[in-house]
């Protein structure tokens, strides 16, 4: 599995987990954060405005979704500490 993060164009961060098709987007905090889903409830990407909001969902992820195994060797505090130099959010 390849995970690319990347910083897209209305200033947000987004960690993609695979290339599998988007099911349907959810809105896990209003303006903040946003899981991409398979149809499985698979998260294959999670977009980020705010800094702090990846370490945040990494914690607090609903049963329901599931993260790939991957994912947990992901430094989300890093990953928001680059959000903060970016200057997302601010």
């Amino acid at each position: 599995m390849n995970i690319i993060v990347s910083f897209e164009s209305r200033g947000s961060l987004y960690v993609q987990f695979s290339d599998i098709q988007v099911a349907r987007t959810v809105e896990l905090i209003k303006d903040e954060l946003l899981f991409d889903l398979d149809e499985y409830n698979n998260v294959i990407g999670i977009e980020a405005f705010t800094p702090g909001m990846l370490t945040l969902a990494f914690q607090r992820i609903p049963e329901t979704y599931r993260l790939p195994e991957e994912a947990r060797l992901i430094n989300f505090e890093a990953l928001d500490k680059a959000l903060i130099r970016a200057g997302v959010g601010a």
